[in-house]
């Protein structure tokens, strides 16, 4: 009788070669069964896998199952349970899974991909992404190299696309016109955008139910997006500098009809390519 043997290949970025390896598989060796992890859809294709499963996040309820089997008893504690709780959510979550999304970004090839995941994280916490509307800030921002038509935009706004959706840094929406973002990768790209080392750096608050315009004393020089879509605005602050703003998203406040705008808003924002100020 044939030995039966899993082999585990845990967090695979590339193809491996398997056989250079000395990993026994095929028909001839149908007693080894290979189950390997990736975060990259492409990766599982190059490999030849026979069956893909798509592993989502844990819900808060089977976080809580998981962890109460790792304490035991003591997480049912009457003193202990509300904080078990808390930890269960939140144990070394951020750090160790925003180390691994910020991996997967780096693995995606072309700033093209980047740019536009990156794009993705002005919006709101658990939006549904237009890509027409990718592929519109796309042409605005020249993010897309020899594109010269608006056509030619969507079929590569479309082909990055398919690439963050098979990196699992997108989501698929009900609708194939519209993505989605986790709010992890979220948090992930919208952090990653903030570092010196990158040319971007966003001021997020899309969604937050904000009335006024954020602190004005904030210094927005240093911002080349901003993103305070789905609020409460009502007013605009006097005279901003930001000479290196070039996205500003503003649209789908519910002030919008009545928003007071001064004269010389935009006065400081020279490089500015992409205004959003659309009501729906």
């Amino acid at each position: 009788m044939e030995k039966k043997i899993l082999v585990i290949l845990d967090d695979v970025w590339n193809r491996l070669e398997l056989e250079e390896v000395g990993i026994p598989f095929g028909e001839d060796h149908k007693g080894c069964k290979i189950l390997l992890t990736s975060r990259s859809q492409d990766v599982c294709s190059e490999m030849g896998a026979q069956k893909t499963f798509p592993i989502q996040l844990f819900s808060e309820l089977e976080a809580w199952v998981l962890f109460r089997e790792m304490v035991g008893a003591a997480a049912d504690s009457s003193d202990l349970n509300s904080i078990a709780t808390e930890v269960a959510m939140r144990c070394g979550m951020d750090a160790f899974v925003y180390s691994r999304l910020e991996l997967s970004y780096n693995y995606l090839e072309g700033e093209e991909a980047k740019s536009l995941l990156l794009l993705c994280s002005l919006f709101p916490e658990d939006d549904e992404i237009e890509v027409e509307t990718l592929v519109q800030y796309g042409i605005g921002l020249r993010l897309f190299r020899d594109v010269d038509t608006i056509q030619d935009g969507r079929v590569r706004a479309r082909a990055l696309v398919s690439t963050l959706l098979s990196s699992f840094l997108l989501l698929k929406a009900e609708d194939d016109d519209f993505v989605k973002m986790h709010d992890l990768v979220r948090g992930a790209a919208i952090d990653i955008a903030s570092k010196e080392e990158n040319k971007t750096k966003y001021m997020v608050q899309a969604g937050v139910g904000l009335r006024d315009w954020p602190n004005p004393e904030i210094i927005y020089q240093t911002y080349t997006g901003i993103s305070l879509m789905s609020n409460d605005i009502r007013g605009l602050p006097d005279g901003l500098e930001c000479p290196k703003l070039q996205t500003l998203l503003l649209q789908k406040n519910s002030c919008q009809s009545n928003l007071e705008i001064p004269p010389n808003f935009f006065q400081g924002m020279n490089d500015l390519k992409v205004l959003d100020m659309s009501f729906e």
